[in-house]
């Protein structure tokens, strides 16, 4: 994948492309039209002996998976580190993650529904307004920059309308 993006990379940017990698090798390539706007490279995922020490490197956003607050925390330090060896300045990157949402004013009431998705790897949130504007903080403060929602009961509407009047107007 590293040198994918270094292709990817000099397509975008240079005519005629020349690339000599280990797997990948370009002679005199076009790539017509070549983007006025070189597009960012997402990198998906938490791995610590791969993912991340590439998200240091060659990442513009780093995409994680929907953690625990806790694990998401251990994950954005192991990610510093790794831009410290590389010497890459950690703000460079932005943070996004997935959050599939159960929301009521109940918060019981949200986790009854979402029982079974809220002890596992990758937990789902579930409870009420306060508490997800508490959970949306504590990823905030942890750099992630985009928080992309799943709204569990879609197509139902009524957590996205919670969402917007109480914890919306609040971020």
């Amino acid at each position: 994948m590293s040198e994918a993006i270094d292709v990817l990379r000099v397509l975008w940017t240079q005519a005629p492309a020349n690339y000599a990698g280990k797997y990948y090798s370009l002679r005199n390539a076009y790539c017509e039209p070549r983007p006025r706007i070189v597009p960012k490279i997402m990198i998906g995922g938490d791995g610590g002996r791969y993912v991340l020490p590439l998200v240091a490197e060659k990442a513009d956003i780093w995409f994680s998976y929907q953690r625990p607050v806790n694990v998401l925390a251990e994950k954005v330090n192991e990610l510093r580190a790794h831009c410290e060896r590389h010497h890459r300045s950690w703000d460079s990157i932005r943070k996004a993650t997935p959050l599939t949402v159960f929301l009521d004013k109940r918060g019981a009431m949200a986790k009854r529904r979402a029982l079974g998705t809220i002890e596992r790897d990758q937990p789902y949130f579930a409870g009420d307004p306060v508490e997800l504007r508490e959970h949306l903080s504590q990823l905030i403060e942890l750099g992630f920059y985009t928080v992309i929602l799943t709204f569990a009961d879609f197509p139902r509407l009524a957590d996205m309308h919670l969402f917007l009047e109480d914890v919306r107007p609040f971020l």
